[in-house]
């Protein structure tokens, strides 16, 4: 499956060409590049369940699209897919302790973490936006799946509030974002 997506990319480079990059150098190179912190919320029947989340972009805006990259070992991942519908809480600079809670195995992620039920899943508190989704379609890309989303609502949360940053292997602030 790879071979296609990498030949469908780019016509008339060899399919294993990816195989020539190690995984420690491709960690180390997009360790360089700062992505926005995100907590993927949704309900596994009446149970919340969440990940975080970082590898999270816009598609399209008509129809309103977004993407998340779910790794195929997640545990969590299963119960949000399952109910086809998740929100996208955007953290803010002081919700590194909430970005944590989430990306650990924890049994239960959601104790000590304010949140109320929303139309897609649980809101987080506080969280600079919320986007809710509907899952469009799914596609395997290599140790991930591609998750294409429908959004039906996006909310604004605090005003005035900079993004939580992952970059260099830890949580950062970004200075007048």
């Amino acid at each position: 499956m790879m071979a296609d997506i990498v030949q469908a990319a780019a016509p008339g480079v060899p399919a294993d060409s990816h195989a020539h990059v190690s995984p420690a150098a491709l960690r180390d190179g997009f360790r360089r590049w700062p992505t926005g912190v995100a907590v993927i919320t949704g309900f596994d029947g009446p149970v919340p369940v969440g990940m975080t989340c970082n590898s999270l972009t816009s598609i399209s805006l008509e129809p309103p699209l977004l993407a998340v990259c779910v790794a195929n070992g997640s545990a969590t991942w299963p119960g949000i897919s399952r109910s086809g519908r998740f929100c996208v809480n955007v953290l803010a600079h002081d919700q590194e302790h909430i970005g944590r809670a989430f990306a650990t195995r924890a049994a239960d992620r959601f104790h000590d973490v304010r949140w109320q039920p929303g139309p897609s899943g649980p809101a987080l508190a506080d969280a600079l936006l919320w986007f809710d989704c509907s899952i469009f379609g799914e596609t395997p890309a290599g140790d991930h799946t591609v998750v294409l989303a429908l959004i039906h609502d996006v909310r604004a949360g605090r005003e005035g509030q900079h993004p939580l940053v992952f970059h260099a292997g830890r949580f950062v602030t970004v200075p007048g974002a």
